[in-house]
Order: C-alpha cells, then structure tokens, then sequence
C-alpha cells in the first residue's frame, strides 16, 4: 500500500491468533470424523473386506482429507492476508475475500464519526479480541474491523488519529492572491 506525502502508519491491526486456532479446530474434527468412523465401523464389525474395499476406503479417505486440507489452507490465506493500516490520515482495509479476491477499502479519517468496540463469547472475553465498528459519514456507513485483539485498545486509536487529523485540518489556512 503506498502512503501519500506526509503520511505514515501509526498501527496496523490483524486478526487474533485464537480466530484461527478455532478454525484449526474445526477443521482439524471435520478432518478426523469420517476416518475415525470408518475404523470404528471396521474395528466393530464382523464384516470381511474384499482388498479392494481397504483400497477404496483408503482412497475415499485420502481424498476427503486433501479437500479438508484445501479447504483450510483457503481460510488460512484469507486470515494471514486481511489487514487494517491506520494511518494518520486513512484507515485502509485490505480484506482476502476469496483466494482470488482481494478488496482494498479506504477511508479517511476525518469522515469517522464515531467508533464503538464489540466483544462476543466467552472465547472473546477470555482472550481479549473483537470487532471495532467504525461510523462513517460518507457513502459506506459502517467499516469494521473483524476479531482484532484488545478492541477497546483500537477503538481508542482511531478516535485519537481522528481527533488528530481534525485539529490538523483546522490549523491548515487556505491562502488566496
């Protein structure tokens, strides 16, 4: 992301950690379950199989977990890949929406209205991440930044880059010939 003249970050934000051991963990369990339900029915039943029935079930479960595999490695791109930079004059949203699909949203500061943090679930609480919705007074009425860590913390931050930004747009005096 290039920076305009006289502009520098003061902070950029990410997802928590935890968003993705979640993910992991239900991914890793959608992974297991099918595998752990065909060796439980193997291991209980009576049923003598054929060998090209152990090669199919194990082909059947190969695939499954590279589908699952291909699955997180998608959501993991999505989770490395999103980032909010705050800058002294812009909060830019880059945002993996898909493997191939990337938005780039940026707002200015001195468009925000008011900010408010938000934190759901026990997880959450524990752990300290959240949303921080940004009020808007322009066209998109709502930018939100997803599961970032400590909330409060970044809600904070942008109000204060904000109130900055407004005491700099009042000190700057158009001059005319």
């Amino acid at each position: 992301m290039l920076l305009d003249q006289e502009e520098f970050k003061i902070e950029v934000f990410r997802r928590h950690w935890m968003v993705m051991v979640i993910e992991f963990a239900v991914f890793l369990f959608i992974a297991l379950a099918p595998v752990v339900g065909v060796l439980a029915f193997i291991g209980s039943s009576n049923i003598q199989f054929v060998p090209q029935m152990h090669k199919l079930m194990f082909f059947l479960t190969t695939t499954w977990i590279l589908f699952v595999w291909l699955a997180f490695f998608v959501v993991y791109t999505n989770y490395y890949l999103d980032v909010w930079v705050l800058t002294n004059r812009r909060l830019i949203d880059a945002e993996q929406k898909s493997l191939f699909t990337r938005e780039i949203a940026v707002l200015r500061l001195d468009n925000i209205q008011d900010a408010v943090s938000e934190t759901r679930g026990i997880f959450a609480t524990m752990f300290n991440y959240g949303d921080v919705h940004v009020q808007t007074a322009g066209s998109q009425k709502e930018f939100v930044i997803y599961d970032v860590h400590d909330p409060k913390l970044v809600r904070d931050q942008i109000m204060r880059a904000q109130e900055a930004a407004a005491r700099e747009k009042q000190n700057v005096r158009i001059i005319q010939d």
